[in-house]
């Protein structure tokens, strides 16, 4: 890949609009907007960690159904699949690219 990245004048409406329709359903929501890689890495462990600490408090017919809505660029290279922050102009910004393994 090379180039720059076209603009996403609507990824954070398109982020408020998913967050609004999530707290309409009674999910609770943490939400940041337009962040660099080492803030969206630290934003996933805190998600990640708030799922865990939910577990041991399921009772029997419980459910937990955590959703982690990203809205931006993405692609895929060679098989690997990358989130894109708002900090990443340019497909030669690699050291700001979120590969997703990272997350899942």
């Amino acid at each position: 890949y090379s180039g720059e990245f076209s603009p996403l004048v609507w990824a954070d409406d398109d982020g408020f609009d998913a967050c609004s329709l999530f707290k309409h359903w009674g999910y609770e929501v943490e939400h940041d907007f337009s962040v660099r890689k080492r803030k969206l890495l630290r934003r996933v462990d805190l998600f990640v960690e708030a799922v865990e600490e939910q577990i041991p408090q399921l009772k029997w017919g419980d459910t937990l159904v955590p959703i982690f809505f990203f809205s931006g660029h993405g692609f895929e290279d060679r098989g690997q699949q990358f989130l894109v922050p708002t900090s990443a102009t340019t497909y030669d910004a690699a050291d700001s690219f979120v590969e997703l393994s990272d997350i899942l």
